[in-house]
Order: structure tokens, then C-alpha cells, then sequence
């Protein structure tokens, strides 16, 4: 049923007038006959009875009124929410990210948007890469941050955009023998006990390419199930492991850890804005975009 017939009946039901009811709605009176005779014709009956020259609203009139005044009502409502989502007095911001950006960066990115926003619900998704991208592509979530795991990037259903460079880096305990040197060679590693993470994040992919692009073998090998577990575990002197920088600034700014580059290799990776193509973000969706932009000068959406 249009909205404006609707208004067009509770008018003519308020006035009982089509004079008085086409003045307040700026319109012809025979385009107030038109809705009504049209309105009369879908509900199949009348709903108002013409005596003379007055106009009454009869009992049908009064049951339909109660119908249009709710619908009426709803959409003034619906429309004020809508409003207030696109001014984000209001909202609910739904995204995905993998495991390490998700720790250790987006709470940093949430405080900051949620001092502007304080007013939006957060849906923080944080999984492995692969998972991660069945929510963008489900649309569970409006967009995610991933890591680069390695792989070649082929979608035709996604866009892809760095808007970040880190640097990963050999963490080992304090007492290890490399604990003077700054770096050590990759072949170094055949020797360790490797820690790593679980084999579907993205840490652990990209460094598996690496080391099997430069044919390392490495013989012994501890599988935990995220950073912080790694942590521990390198300071207690259980091995040596390569994670991003950024998660073990306070170990080695502390002393619990050491971190070594590799010596003629570079450690870095991109990390990507993932979003549907095509797709229309929310306003609070497209104002965590913008705080992106402003903190990562490299995320260009052009």
C-alpha cells in the first residue's frame, strides 16, 4: 500500500473534508478523491459514507484507519532509526579479522572509533584467513582485515587493498646462544625447535612459503594454538619462533624475549582491506573506513 494514499486517508479521516484535507497536503482535491477511490478499491469496500455533502467515516473507515495510523507510524519510526544509523548516533559495525591483526591491532582501532561513535554496537569476527573470507563472502561481516598468508590473491567477487606493511621477526628466549647477534641465517633454523602456529593462519602460511621456497627443512617443530601461547613458550626456552613485530613490542622492550632479523631476507608482508565487490557499506561501516585512511596512509580506495 503507497505511503502517500495512506496519508491521504488518515487526512480525509482527521478533516472529512477534501477541501480541508487537500490544503494540508498541498494537493488538488481531485487527487484526494483519486487515492481515496483507490485505497476503497484495493480493500474492497467503502470507507466513507457520502450523505449529501458531508463526508462520514464509517466502520470499515475506522477499522483501516487503525491499520494506516500503525503503518504510518512504523515508517516514521523506521525512517528516524535510519536517520540516526546515517548520522551514527546509531549502529552496529560487523567485520571480520585474522587472528594477530584482530589481538593486537583492531583494539587500538576500536578505541579510537568508539571515541568518536560511542553509540555503535561492535561485531568483532576473529578467525583464520580462510574463515575470515567466507564471512566477507557470506555476508556475515561488511568487510575484514586480513594478512598476507602467502597465497596468490585471484578473486573476481572481492576487492583486495593493503592499507598496511608489517615486519615480522625471529623472536628467541633471553639465555639462547644467538642472544648477541642481530642476525642469524635462515639455514640457522634446521637446528631449532620451530614453534608455530596452527597450520590455517596466515602467519604460519607465509612463513611456510618462505622456508620451503629457500628449502628449509626443519626437523623438529612444537604446533600451539595462538601468539601468546608462542610467547610463553619461546621465553621459557622451548624454541624459537617468527611472528609480526608488533605482537612482541612490549616482550622485547621488556627483555622476556629478543628479536633477530634473518640475514639477507626481509620479512614483510601486506596486510589487506577485504570487501565485497559492489558492496554498500553502512555509515558505520564506511566511518571505520575513514579511520583506516587516517591512520594508514598507505590504504588508498581510489
Amino acid at each position: 500500500m503507497d505511503i502517500e494514499k495512506l496519508k491521504t486517508f488518515c487526512t480525509m479521516a482527521k478533516h472529512l473534508s477534501f477541501t480541508k484535507a487537500s490544503e494540508e497536503l498541498f494537493c488538488s482535491q481531485p487527487t484526494v478523491t483519486k487515492h481515496i477511490q483507490e485505497i476503497e478499491n484495493y480493500v474492497g469496500c467503502k470507507l466513507f459514507d457520502r450523505i449529501g455533502k458531508k463526508v462520514y467515516l464509517n466502520e470499515n473507515g475506522k477499522l483501516f484507519l487503525e491499520y494506516a495510523e500503525t503503518v504510518l507510524n512504523l515508517t516514521r519510526d523506521y525512517l528516524a532509526k535510519i536517520c540516526e544509523m546515517e548520522s551514527l548516533g546509531r549502529g552496529v559495525l560487523s567485520f571480520g579479522a585474522t587472528g594477530s591483526i584482530g589481538v593486537y591491532r583492531v583494539p587500538y582501532l576500536l578505541k579510537k572509533y568508539l571515541s568518536k561513535y560511542p553509540n555503535i554496537e561492535i561485531n568483532l569476527y576473529v578467525n583464520f584467513y580462510h574463515k575470515i573470507l567466507e564471512y566477507v563472502h557470506s555476508n556475515v561481516v561488511d568487510f575484514a582485515l586480513v594478512a598476507d598468508n602467502g597465497e596468490v590473491i585471484e578473486s573476481k567477487s572481492l576487492v583486495w587493498l593493503p592499507f598496511c606493511t608489517e615486519e615480522l621477526v625471529l623472536i628467541i628466549p633471553p639465555s639462547h646462544r644467538w642472544k648477541d647477534r642481530e642476525r642469524v641465517d635462515i639455514e640457522e633454523l634446521e637446528e631449532e625447535c620451530f614453534i608455530r602456529s596452527n597450520k590455517e593462519s596466515a602467519t604460519m602460511s607465509f612463513i611456510k612459503k618462505i622456508i620451503t621456497e629457500r628449502g628449509i627443512t626443519i626437523k623438529k617443530t612444537m604446533e600451539l594454538g595462538n601468539i601468546e601461547a608462542i610467547k610463553r613458550a619461546v621465553e621459557t626456552g622451548l624454541g624459537v619462533s617468527i611472528v609480526p613485530e608488533n605482537t612482541v613490542e612490549k616482550e622485547i622492550t621488556s627483555g622476556w624475549l629478543i628479536g633477530l632479523k634473518l640475514k639477507n631476507l626481509e620479512l614483510k608482508r601486506k596486510l589487506y582491506y577485504v570487501q565485497k565487490k559492489d558492496k554498500i557499506l553502512s555509515a558505520a561501516a564506511r566511518a571505520f573506513v575513514e579511520l583506516l585512511k587516517e591512520l594508514y596512509p598507505e590504504f588508498d580506495l581510489s
